[in-house]
């Protein structure tokens, strides 16, 4: 069932009982209801607190059930009820009883010795309530002497298991490390960490639709190993997030050290887990790729490595001068950084060979010979881009075959790579992420240059949806395009998260010494920048109009560097209306680039007011970088606005709002300590939300949660 986002919340709740300690349940039931009243206070919102009572005793039953009725007076908030169980059936079981029949937006599973926050549920509703990609939120667990436990954890070797229930302390304190990383703990616990691969069972607050896609709890296990199996089934659907800011108490008590029964439950649902999930095979022991013959390895699956290597598909890579080439090289040099293998594979008109392969700064770089795409003509350009999936696979194949991934992270714009991937995802049986830009063929309607429903129209709808099939993980870069897929339900079929663009911010600041001023001649003047694609989505009449506005100030001057659809006709343009204050230059390297924008003094971004895609340009990474002020006119909707509003790090206005894209341009022009202040704060906001750091951890975290 898809349940819409009102202010109508139904929240239920699941808490398995066998002979339980009634005054740890008591207080466990207490602070639910302060937890409850708050988001009542809040919410208009339904509460419903399922007690299930595994006990094989009925005399058991009867004194939880006399219990509960003495309480019933203070558990207000909730609607509660017992279900007595037909026996001691299991921790997953007895859950299962009441998911099963949970109509419900989220469901809460908890332990009956655990204290959640008076404000620990309105936290989580509201994290949730941001983030619908997100199936199961992960709190921060704490004793009741306020020591934090550590229960964000990997996925379990056979290793760390016989360290953590059968190890001497003496033994444990020797492998350490082992148990460290197996427990998270080189994530800091005070920030939020995505894809937790094996969350705590003592409080789970899932997004009921995915925890009924997935079927709820495995009933074989009978304890032990149930919360890491719904994780790891759950991971392949949707986010597991640890969220910091809901915390609960947890009176913990390693049972399994004091009871030969719990060790045996142990070592069984181990097996379990072990057999399902095929791990039984140690890392060490698979085998490395060999050299086959191309007609053995169209047979033959490609074997599991131990190497953690990640392949890159794009189609523009460095030295090329587009804004994506820059993007991708920032991101495969920081995963190497990281210390992963990093392929890249390109399309490259330049080469002689079918394919070349080079290392370029640690990192190996596929280029495959195709013709020309970014200038050529647009027919030829489509026609390139839709062979690039087979061109690709054609002439690289030998190389794709012996160097097999762990994952595969793919851009679009094209939407031409869904074939490529879903074929070496096949061959490699790694995740994949989809680093979308540019939702198309969408926006070329919005344009009016594509017609909704004609031949082309569907031939571009088909490839989009192959392109985006082949993602285990779809990477939007703004709230407002996830909306755009939440919108047409399309979030019940694909993964879904917003991934901000990044860039490296590490050295890259130039000083601004005035060679481009003088070289330019441009000496004295406030120059308004613009870089990158001169094409239709810029809607560059819109800068124009303003330069034609502002002619009437010497001081104003609008640089624009780069190529495009547009080039041609605005030159001409220049002419016709005698606009002195616009200069052109052409494209330029990535170092050269950033040295000319460090010279001069505004960012612009124009995008057209038509689209309903929603777009955060490049470019203005490069401004940011540099420490430029923002001044952007851009389509309704776009999260741009409220970014950079909110960290107060340009002007913005809507596209066709003339009076006031002049306004703000005067603003700037007159005052240079808003240009510094902006540009200041444009900077900070790179570091804090746009560094390539915080993008590559993002992607990371599914590499083994998704496989």
């Amino acid at each position: 069932m898809n349940h819409q986002y009102t202010d109508d919340i139904r929240i239920s709740a699941s808490l398995v009982l066998y002979k339980p300690d009634f005054d740890a349940l008591g207080q466990t039931l207490r602070a639910l209801e302060c937890a409850g009243r708050e988001v009542l206070r809040q919410y208009s919102a339904r509460l419903t607190l399922t007690l299930v009572d595994n006990s094989d005793d009925p005399s058991w039953s009867e004194g939880v059930a006399a219990w509960l009725n003495d309480r019933a007076a203070y558990l207000s908030a909730w609607t509660v009820s017992l279900l007595c169980s037909t026996g001691n059936i299991g921790y997953g079981q007895g859950n299962n009883l009441v998911i099963e029949q949970a109509e419900s937006d989220y469901h809460i599973v908890i332990n009956p010795d655990l204290f959640v926050a008076p404000d620990s549920l309105i936290q989580a509703l509201r994290f949730m309530k941001e983030n619908p990609d997100v199936g199961l939120l992960v709190p921060a667990v704490f004793g009741n002497d306020g020591t934090r436990h550590y229960l964000c954890k990997r996925n379990p070797t056979l290793f760390v298991l016989f360290l953590r229930s059968f190890a001497t302390a003496f033994i444990r304190v020797r492998f350490k490390s082992e148990l460290d990383r197996f427990e998270m703990r080189d994530r800091n616990y005070d920030e939020l960490i995505e894809g937790v691969e094996f969350p705590s069972g003592c409080f789970m607050f899932f997004r009921t639709r995915y925890l009924k896609q997935v079927g709820g709890f495995d009933p074989r296990y009978f304890m032990y190993f149930e919360d890491a199996d719904i994780g790891r089934r759950l991971l392949q659907i949707a986010r597991i997030v640890y969220v910091p800011d809901v915390k609960v108490v947890h009176l913990w008590e390693r049972g399994t050290h004091n009871s030969l029964r719990l060790r045996y439950e142990t070592i069984k649902s181990a097996l379990i887990y072990w057999r399902k999930f095929a791990f039984f095979k140690d890392e060490s022991s698979r085998p490395e790729t060999s050299l086959l013959p191309l007609s053995d390895w169209e047979q033959h699956p490609i074997p599991t490595k131990p190497v953690k290597r990640i392949l890159l598909i794009v189609v523009y890579y460095l030295p090329s001068i587009m804004s994506s080439a820059k993007l991708m090289g920032d991101l495969a040099c920081e995963f190497h950084r990281l210390g992963y293998e990093v392929l890249v594979a390109a399309p490259d008109s330049s080469i002689r060979k079918d394919c070349e392969v080079t290392e370029e700064a640690g990192i190996k770089v596929l280029r495959v010979k195709t013709g020309e795409i970014r200038s050529a003509p647009q027919l030829i350009r489509a026609w390139r881009e839709i062979r690039l999936s087979s061109l690709l696979w054609r002439k690289g194949k030998t190389y794709f075959l012996h160097h097999p991934c762990d994952l595969i992270v793919y851009y679009s714009p094209t939407i031409f790579f869904g074939g490529l991937v879903a074929r070496l995802k096949r061959r490699y049986r790694c995740s994949s992420y989809l680093i979308l830009r540019d939702i198309f063929p969408q926006w070329a309607v919005d344009m009016g240059l594509l017609r909704r429903g004609s031949l082309a129209y569907r031939f571009f709808k088909h490839k989009e949806k192959l392109n985006y099939d082949a993602a285990t993980v779809i990477g939007v870069q703004s709230p407002a395009n996830r909306d755009y897929f939440l919108e047409r339900g399309l979030d019940r079929k694909y993964r879904l998260e917003v991934l901000y663009n990044w860039a490296a911010t590490s050295g890259n600041r130039r000083s601004g010494r005035g060679e481009y001023r003088r070289r330019l001649g441009l000496e004295g003047k406030v120059v308004f920048f613009y870089g990158g694609n001169i094409g239709l989505a810029q809607d560059m009449d819109n800068i124009f109009r303003l330069a034609e506005r502002l002619q009437d100030d010497p001081r104003a001057h609008f640089l624009l560097v780069g190529e495009g659809s547009e080039l041609p006709r605005l030159r001409t343009l220049v002419t016709e209306k005698n606009l002195t204050n616009v200069s052109f230059h052409p494209s330029v390297d990535q170092e050269v680039y950033l040295d000319m924008l460090s010279d001069f003094d505004v960012g612009l971004i124009s995008l057209d007011g038509g689209l309903r895609t929603q777009n955060f340009p490049g470019k203005m990474l490069s401004y940011m970088d540099q420490a430029k002020p923002i001044l952007a006119s851009i389509n309704p909707g776009n999260d741009l606005s409220d970014f950079l509003v909110k960290h107060d790090a340009g002007l913005v206005c809507i596209n066709g709002d003339d009076d006031r894209f002049e306004s703000l341009a005067r603003r700037l022009l007159e005052d240079e300590g808003l240009r510094n202040r902006l540009g200041r704060n444009a900077r900070s906001m790179l570091e804090d939300w746009f560094s390539v750091k915080r993008a590559a951890r993002q992607i990371l975290s599914h590499v083994e949660g998704a496989r």
